[in-house]
């Protein structure tokens, strides 16, 4: 969608006198923990209406998923991966790479990374 954002502000936008609001787009990023999702997926697959299907669990943590995650389930701080300004960014700057780290708060397994978006 940021495409169409930028394409409005380009065709629209008074240059001098215009405000665009949001103004500014962040990503984050943190690890969690969740064993208990992890197992209840893997548990549909066993029976499914009576039938074992288990064979379908090799790749269900592979695709990216949208979800709800608990707050409880974060196991690191979060980190900033890229901060836009959206008045005076170019469409190329959506295509990017950066170095993070996170520092983990339990010492437990790490079973994804979450990436949300702040406008």
């Amino acid at each position: 969608m940021l495409d169409c954002v930028l394409y409005a502000r380009d065709r629209f936008l008074n240059k001098k006198t215009g405000k665009m609001l949001p103004d500014r787009a962040q990503m984050f990023c943190a690890a969690i923990e969740d064993s208990e999702f992890m197992g209840d997926k893997k548990a549909f697959w066993k029976d499914v209406y009576g039938v074992d299907m288990s064979i379908m669990t090799g790749g269900i943590f592979k695709d990216p998923m949208v979800d709800i995650v608990p707050p409880n389930n974060i196991m690191s701080d979060s980190c900033c991966i890229l901060d836009l300004d959206l008045v005076k960014m170019d469409k190329k700057e959506v295509e990017f790479s950066n170095f993070y780290q996170l520092k983990m708060n339990h010492n437990d397994n790490v079973h994804a990374l979450v990436f949300w978006f702040d406008v």
